[in-house]
Order: structure tokens, then C-alpha cells, then sequence
């Protein structure tokens, strides 16, 4: 073992570990600005960037089915409901709700059968 060839070989070694923390604290440094914490306001920014390119896309799509559709092909608007028929729709829906609410009696034997399955499961 020559001295001069262990002085050789030491750079080569310090020369790779400088390389390599180089390109460790790159990795470091990317990784640590993608975790970056965004502001309020950056946060707010995105979210209207967002917004404008939704609704930028919803009009272009109406735009375009409205360029397709005629006035014929179009649906017939909803005949408005008399005040008669809310009226009707919404009595028919507590009569259903009290009929779901209401208790049926039990009966002595249920009434009994619930009170030893209580007792047995209670020792148990």
C-alpha cells in the first residue's frame, strides 16, 4: 500500500460523496417546496381560477347544445302548481308520516318474551 495511491483514491471517494449530498439536497429542496404551505390568498386564487374555467366550460357546452337543439326539439316548460295541488301533495305526505310514527300495541307475550330475552342477556 502505496501512500501516494491511498492519497489517489481519497478525492475520487470525497469527490462522489460531494455529488451525491448534491443531488440529496436537490431531492430535499423539491420535495420541501411541493409541501410548501399556500397562503389564504393562494389559496383563494386557485379556487376562483377554478371557478371562471367551470364556468367558462358550462357556457361553452350550452352554447354548443343550444347551436345544436332547435326550438322545436326543446322540452315544453312545467305547468306551474295551483296552490290546490301543493296543498293535496303536502297532506298526503303527514298522512304518510303519521302512518310511519304510529306504534303498534304489543301484545302481553312480546311484551314478556323482550323482558327474559333482557334478563337472560343481562346475566350473561
Amino acid at each position: 500500500m502505496n501512500p501516494d495511491s491511498v492519497s489517489a483514491q481519497v478525492p475520487d471517494i470525497a469527490d462522489g460523496v460531494s455529488e451525491s449530498t448534491k443531488a440529496s439536497t436537490t431531492e430535499v429542496q423539491t420535495i420541501t417546496s411541493r409541501k410548501r404551505k399556500k397562503t389564504n390568498a393562494q389559496r383563494c386564487r386557485e379556487y376562483r381560477e377554478r371557478k371562471k374555467l367551470q364556468n367558462t366550460m358550462v357556457q361553452n357546452i350550452t352554447a354548443e347544445r343550444s347551436d345544436e337543439c332547435s326550438e322545436t326539439d326543446q322540452l315544453p316548460a312545467k305547468k306551474p302548481k295551483t296552490d290546490a295541488e301543493r296543498r293535496k301533495k303536502y297532506y298526503e305526505a303527514q298522512k304518510l308520516k303519521k302512518q310511519k310514527s304510529k306504534k303498534i300495541p304489543k301484545t302481553d307475550k312480546q311484551r314478556n318474551k323482550e323482558c327474559y330475552d333482557r334478563k337472560r342477556n343481562f346475566r350473561l
